[in-house]
């Protein structure tokens, strides 16, 4: 594909970083979160197996925002590979024995 198609690819999605500057930006993986709020923001905490690795603050609007985009994107996963994906307090709860895990 080339960059022009990379691009229209993306624009399509809403994403307004190219190719090279999504390459060039910092990457980070996590497999667990907590979070929390005040008056005026909220905030995630990335974690890796159980250790924090970065936290995010944000507005709740933003929060929002990244909520619903971040559900649709899930829900289009699971239309397309038509599996319903687990959440982690589902695993964890199959793994408790908690067969009321929702």
């Amino acid at each position: 594909m080339s960059e022009t198609d990379d691009r229209a690819v993306a624009a399509a999605r809403g994403q307004t970083v190219s190719p090279d500057e999504l390459q060039e930006t910092p990457s980070l993986y996590a497999n667990g979160f907590q979070f929390g709020w005040s008056n005026a923001d909220t905030w995630i905490l990335l974690q890796l197996v159980g250790q924090p690795v970065l936290r995010v603050h944000m507005s709740y609007t933003l929060a929002k925002t990244l909520a619903t985009k971040l559900s649709a994107a899930v829900e289009e996963f699971e239309a397309r590979t038509k599996r319903d994906l687990l959440t982690t307090d589902e695993v964890q709860a199959a793994y408790e024995g908690d067969s009321d895990a929702e």
